[in-house]
């Protein structure tokens, strides 16, 4: 299916998908954990994340594009 130039999560979104991502947003902030960490100690987490993110972009972006689930395009 082409791409409808829209962002993915806007176009494939459910308002309780969305509230479902808050709720365990919310449940793991308050359990700790993350809220716990140091300032830094999340800021390194976060870089490691981003440089993943950069890393696996174009898989991303293909998985998203060709109709595939992101498993098979690991290959």
């Amino acid at each position: 299916m082409p791409s409808p130039r829209r962002p993915w999560a806007a176009h494939h979104r459910r308002q309780g998908d969305v509230d479902a991502a808050v709720a365990a947003a919310r449940h793991a902030f308050d359990r700790g954990g993350w809220s716990d960490l140091e300032p830094t100690a999340r800021a390194e987490i976060l870089a490691r994340f981003a440089d993943e993110l950069q890393q696996r972009t174009a898989l991303i972006i293909e998985s998203g594009t060709a109709g595939r689930t992101t498993y098979p395009t690991y290959g």
